[in-house]
């Protein structure tokens, strides 16, 4: 083990060779970092391990220079995970549920169609359940009366979950033959009862892909694109929100971009939804309700996001948010806003010889935030390198300069994950040609290089949790889904 002194009050922090610390270790350090927390950010907001939750933790201080000792990244390879008759596993989806316990949903083809499974992960000991069905094929229970239906398309799934109260919802798509929408259906579950409700059908849309968060209160959101009524050609996002207590609510967003439109969402403790998209002329777009009422759309600026890896949203609790997305420049752009939505600042955070893309965001508290994103060239070694950076925004003075996480010419960079804990270290995981993790130091921008958990995989789900700062990556790996966990 190495102490490293990280200078706390410069843009740019010096990079350190450990990774996150040892049980022990972060005892210590977790109560010295959150004391700095409470007195710089007034000890408000709160979160889940999601990327568009708000969350507190730590951050870079005002000229104080702070010795900490990291022991070295410990991931360590889960059991595969499948249930009987996979042909083929698809899009997994994970969340916190309780302490040291996460929620995973997933596809699976069989031969006699797709099923949706769950199962529960250990965080301490590393382990899986026996994975369960929630829904079959198409049949009775999906109150469809067509056997091949669910055959024809993967399904969708998407899980949110609170650890205080135990309640995760789930949601995912169907396809019925002869229709040539997705069925949009709906799931919940109470981890004190172990009881699943049946699933119900909340809506119908054009494409497979849902996206959902949850506010730290408890709160879900999901999203989905149907075919706009008002303009045709044209997409609108349909949004179900679910309070802790009280009636759900549904809502309607015209996108006015078509056929696809990139889509990020957040939810704050009161509720307040903010929905960011990829619009039409190469524009970034936002959308805020308070209470029942929607402020008018506004532009963010231009970019070409090309997927939901190419833009990203962090909503904390009090509503303020954080927008990143890679532009046509090329650089990375970002917009905050305050909790009434007013914009507090706008910046290009760097730009590369070819493209910066798929910038993930986490917020350390309200106003502060760190990122991590992929920039192409930034060392000079090739146009066609994409290299992972980090940087991290500061009320007063802006983003830090970017920080490399890999060394330099190494290609590594794809879709790029972010997570920030009670104690306010980063976790990221990235997948380019392999999946890798780093980690980022109380929020400020320095990293690790990068730990290799597998060479190879496919786009993980990823979950760390508040408290303790365990996590978990879970891929699809042909008929099987494989885990790895960090501890």
């Amino acid at each position: 083990m190495k102490k490293i002194k990280v200078n706390q009050g410069q843009g740019r922090t010096n990079r350190w060779k450990g990774h996150l610390p040892s049980p022990s270790i972060r005892k210590t350090v977790c109560a010295a970092v959150m004391c700095c927390v409470l007195s710089a950010c007034g000890g408000g907001g709160g979160g889940s391990s999601g990327a568009t939750a708000g969350t507190n933790g730590g951050q870079q201080g005002t000229g104080s220079t702070q010795t900490r000792a990291f022991a070295a990244m410990r991931w360590a390879t889960g059991p595969s995970l499948y249930a009987n008759g996979a042909i083929t596993t698809y899009m997994p989806s994970m969340a916190n549920i309780a302490a040291s316990k996460v929620l995973a949903v997933y596809a699976q083809s069989e031969t006699s169609g797709n099923r949706l499974y769950a199962t529960f992960g250990d965080l301490t000991a590393g382990t899986w359940t026996q994975p369960t069905l929630i829904s079959g094929y198409a049949g009775t229970v999906q109150a469809v009366n067509d056997n091949g239906g669910w055959a024809l398309n993967p399904s969708a799934t998407v899980v949110s979950a609170n650890p205080t109260t135990g309640v995760a919802t789930v949601a995912w798509t169907s396809q019925v033959a002869g229709e040539s929408t997705y069925r949009v259906w709906l799931s919940t579950y109470s981890n004190s009862t172990n009881v699943w409700s049946s699933p119900t059908q909340i809506g119908t849309a054009s494409v497979s892909g849902l996206k959902i968060t949850n506010s730290a209160a408890g709160g879900t959101l999901i999203g989905w694109l149907s075919s706009s009524i008002v303009n045709a050609g044209t997409q609108a996002l349909n949004l179900y929100t679910l309070p802790l207590s009280g009636v759900s609510v549904s809502d309607r967003v015209e996108l006015a971009s078509s056929p696809y439109a990139a889509v990020k969402l957040g939810l704050s403790d009161a509720n307040a939804v903010v929905a960011i998209w990829a619009g039409a002329s190469q524009s970034v777009m936002l959308a805020r309700k308070t209470g029942s009422t929607w402020a008018a759309t506004v532009s963010l600026g231009t970019g070409v996001p090309a997927s939901e890896s190419d833009l990203d949203l962090v909503v904390n609790a009090d509503g303020s948010d954080a927008v990143a997305w890679g532009g046509v420049d090329p650089s990375i752009h970002t917009v905050l806003h305050d909790s009434a939505g007013a914009q507090v600042a706008s910046q290009h955070v760097v730009q590369g010889s070819v493209g910066n893309v798929r910038p993930a965001l986490a917020s350390l508290c309200p106003g502060k935030y760190t990122m991590v994103f992929a920039a192409s060239s930034m060392s000079g070694v090739g146009v066609g390198y994409y290299e992972p950076y980090s940087a991290s925004y500061t009320p007063g003075v802006g983003w830090s300069s970017p920080l490399a996480l890999y060394p330099t010419g190494v290609s590594g960079a794809g879709n790029l994950q972010l997570r920030v804990d009670g104690a306010g270290d980063a976790l990221a995981v990235d997948l380019g040609y392999n999946i890798n993790g780093y980690s980022l130091a109380s929020g400020a921008s320095d990293g690790t290089v990068a730990s290799n958990i597998v060479y190879g995989g496919a786009i993980p789900a990823f979950v760390q949790e508040r408290m303790t700062g365990r996590g978990v990556v879970l891929w699809c790996n042909g008929s099987q889904l494989q885990s790895a966990f960090f501890k």
